[in-house]
């Protein structure tokens, strides 16, 4: 616990240096995982294979996998960022070939993984001075990611490294979200709501 208020951003910051794995996973106080997660080991897995993934983020009902190629290509187009073949750019790797990485191109502080290193030499690196006290992650670092794209190009995703998780799970695919006291329900009420609503897309 810290002395005083630092904001979401600075108390990640605190809370790196406790940290000795090769990886960690971020979740914000009000975020509760709304379906199972069995694939921990294979999404480690495919992040040590491959550098790339610098951060994992898990779905949610804003960043849903069945629908955010099409949201993320019409922001490049209104952005004017030229880009390959989207699917191209989509990573998969033979270590989890049920899992799918989709090139986030807008960094999200809702639950997800990341390399260590990556969060202590570039998301706090002294260069470039990405994140605020008092502030969330997203609101700076966002806001530069976005800046790069428009003003270096797609080569700039490189530098950020991140992406979205698909697992294959049916719309609505999100698997962690807030929660909401003045709604809340047990899981069996819930389980039902999801049902429902997959039955909707289907």
């Amino acid at each position: 616990r810290l002395a005083e208020r630092q904001g979401f951003g600075f108390a990640v910051k605190a809370a790196l240096e406790l940290v000795q794995t090769r990886f960690v996973c971020v979740m914000q106080h009000d975020r509760t995982f709304m379906r199972p997660f069995h694939d921990v080991l294979p999404l480690l897995k495919a992040m040590m294979a491959d550098e790339q993934l610098k951060m994992v983020g898990l779905p949610t009902t804003t960043n849903d996998p069945s629908k955010y190629i099409t949201q993320a290509i019409t922001k490049l187009g209104e952005m004017k960022v030229h880009h390959p073949p989207f699917e191209s750019l989509v990573v998969t790797s033979p270590v989890c070939p049920q899992l799918r990485f989709i090139p986030m191109i807008m960094w999200h502080d809702s639950t997800h993984f990341a390399s260590t290193e990556y969060y202590r030499s570039f998301v706090f690196g002294r260069r470039r001075r990405l994140v605020t006290k008092g502030g969330f992650i997203e609101d700076k670092l966002g806001q530069e990611q976005g800046m790069d794209l428009r003003n270096i190009g797609w080569r700039s995703h490189a530098n950020y490294g991140t992406f979205l998780l698909d697992d294959g799970a049916p719309a609505p695919a999100r698997m962690v979200g807030h929660l909401d006291g003045k709604r809340y329900l047990r899981i069996a009420a819930k389980m039902a709501l999801e049902a429902s609503e997959r039955a909707r897309h289907a």
